[in-house]
């Protein structure tokens, strides 16, 4: 076992593994891309990027939690898949959109 993967054989051509991205990492991503969206929300009777931040969060807050995902998964999954010093012949596939519930690791 790693520090955030477990590999399991499923089959001779077939690999699983179990990606924890750990809360902190998450967070911190998560926060940066509200970051970003604070700053090009627009909505009325607030100057553009001037809305406040829990305003943002209330209305977005799951769609930005999925793109945080999109955007860091791969690069645990191909760090794994280098750790590993794997050649797949197909691209990582996902079983399942994990919860994403906030202040918990992520699992994939």
């Amino acid at each position: 076992m790693n520090d955030f993967y477990q590999r399991k054989d499923v089959s001779k051509d077939t690999i699983e593994f179990t990606i924890t991205i750990p809360k902190d990492s998450f967070n911190q991503s998560y926060e940066a891309m509200m970051k970003d969206k604070v700053k090009d929300t627009d909505i009325k009777g607030f100057r553009k990027g001037k809305v406040p931040t829990k305003m943002v969060e209330t209305q977005l807050s799951q769609s930005v939690r999925l793109e945080t995902l999109e955007k860091i998964a791969p690069l645990y999954i191909s760090t794994a898949i280098q750790k590993e010093a794997l050649d797949p012949i197909a691209p990582p596939e996902y079983k399942e959109i994990p919860k994403l519930e906030v202040d918990k690791d992520v699992e994939l």
